[in-house]
């Protein structure tokens, strides 16, 4: 999503394609595949990742990173067929 900053951007829609979440205790690691669309015309694909810890009964995100699908890299199979 480079070159957002100071652009105009009346719409931004998010929606998920598919994910993976491996839990072992109170620690989990999430990935979920995203295609965004902004301002109804620029399509974008990528991938969210969440690292989780339960803490008093509830999960919480220790830390989050992303990344878009670009022509050298490409969503791998196996999040896109999985459900959300």
């Amino acid at each position: 999503m480079k070159g957002l900053a100071k652009t105009e951007m009346p719409s931004f829609t998010v929606s998920y394609l598919g994910s993976d979440i491996q839990a072992f205790g109170s620690a989990a690691v999430a990935f979920a595949a995203i295609e965004m669309v902004e301002n109804e015309e620029k399509t974008v694909r990528g991938i969210e990742a969440f690292l989780l810890i339960k803490e008093d009964g509830a999960w919480r995100i220790a830390s989050q990173t992303w990344d878009t699908e670009d022509e050298t890299k490409s969503i791998p199979q196996y999040l896109l067929s999985r459900p959300v």
